[in-house]
């Protein structure tokens, strides 16, 4: 039984020995005649170091499912040899896990990485250390199994004590027999599921330890991504304002007893101003999304607008305008909806007529400071000196101030 121990231990340090004893009788028999054997010992050794033992390394990592892990069994810092030192997140899908489920002596496991959207997880089916499938997997599907992770926050198996029978049930079904949740500031940031007890007596210790790395290098690619998104959303920001900066007339018309405030727009929106006989008209174009997409499809917009304007100078009409922006309409793609509201101010006049497009999010703030959606085909009137402020969303537009002669 002992004699069997050992060779379980150290059957691969037995079989690169027999195989080096081996080489060295080849060199002896075939190359002593013609080679001095102080050489043919130098030469040994050079062959040694550049062919054995990467074949050695060959043999463990590529050849063989099980590398001796044996001899770690036994040791209570077993998980500092593979857990202790730096890696990433890719070598923890890649190369720890694998390791880890080696030394469990687990076959199969599933790891559950959560995605920078919070709404997904990315699943890693392992089978004997190897990924054999990825997917990702939406919260809802695995709600009761991270409802559970919630309650407990530790690793639980199926013979916890504290699970109820509905509770055992569930990872029954998941076909789960130990599962590790990934903690980092109370948030479940992933956990892994294992198929199959372990008799390792140093199992809790090793999963704890790994199960507070990966919460946090789970944690730190999440927040990367998130800063890499960030850079990305300022830049399509910058790109949005320049091309609104080119295409957006900043030159309110003036208009007789009314003044129109302008300020910067912190929306993806551009304002344009047309005039008729003694109309004008404030032409607002919005795409709830800020970024370089909605201001190219915003530019393209504009383009359409500023050729029709140009084609019906002499034979203008706002209902024929309505009709056109409707017609447009429907080359918007969906997550990109193009968002139009029609101001008409005549002269002389208390009043402007406003024309929405579908139900659009425009707003009027008035002097009690309260918001009031803005109908799509109706008159708004004003008080004397009465500023009133419009809004597309929670995003100020400009502001139009009334005063009577």
């Amino acid at each position: 039984m002992l004699f069997y121990n050992y060779l379980k231990k150290h059957w691969l340090t037995i079989i690169v020995t027999l195989f080096a004893i081996t080489l060295y009788l080849i060199f002896h028999f075939f190359l002593i005649l013609f080679i001095n054997r102080e050489i043919l010992i130098i030469l040994f050794i050079i062959i040694l170091l550049f062919i054995l033992f990467p074949l050695k390394e060959y043999l463990i990592s590529q050849q063989f499912i099980i590398p001796n892990w044996d001899y770690l069994i036994h040791s209570e810092f077993h998980h500092f040899e593979f857990l202790a030192r730096y890696f990433s997140l890719k070598d923890l899908i890649q190369q720890i896990t694998p390791e880890l489920m080696i030394w469990l002596k687990i076959p199969v496991a599933r790891l559950f990485i959560l995605n920078p959207d919070k709404k997904t997880y990315t699943m890693y089916l392992y089978d004997k250390g190897k990924i054999e499938s990825i997917h990702v997997i939406p919260k809802r599907r695995i709600f009761y199994l991270t409802k559970m992770l919630r309650k407990y926050h530790h690793i639980i198996t199926r013979e916890s004590l504290e699970l109820t029978n509905d509770e055992r049930s569930i990872l029954e079904k998941f076909g789960v027999y130990i599962v590790v949740p990934f903690y980092h500031l109370n948030r479940l940031m992933g956990f892994i599921t294992f198929h199959f007890p372990t008799e390792n007596k140093f199992v809790n210790r090793a999963l704890e330890l790994y199960a507070i790395k990966s919460a946090l290098l789970i944690h730190d690619e999440i927040l990367k991504r998130r800063i890499q998104n960030i850079a990305k959303y300022e830049e399509e920001i910058k790109i949005a304002e320049k091309i609104r900066q080119m295409l957006q007339s900043n030159n309110p018309p003036d208009i007789p007893n009314i003044k129109i405030h302008l300020k910067p727009i912190q929306s993806a929106t551009l304002i344009e101003f047309y005039q008729h006989k003694n109309k004008h008209y404030i032409i607002i174009l919005s795409i709830p999304r800020i970024n370089g997409v909605s201001a190219m499809i915003l530019s393209g917009e504009l383009g359409y607008l500023f050729a029709y304007l140009q084609y019906h100078k002499t034979d203008f009409n706002i209902r024929d305008l309505l009709n056109f922006l409707n017609t447009k309409k429907d080359l918007h793609h969906e997550d990109y909806p193009v968002e139009h509201m029609i101001i008409e101010i005549e002269d002389n006049q208390n009043y402007f007529q406003t024309y929405i497009l579908n139900n659009q999010q425009y707003y009027l703030k008035k002097y009690n400071n309260k918001f009031y959606r803005i109908p799509h085909n109706g008159r708004i009137y004003f008080e004397n000196n009465e500023i009133l402020e419009l809004y597309y969303r929670d995003y100020f537009l400009f502001s139009i101030e009334y005063m009577e002669h």
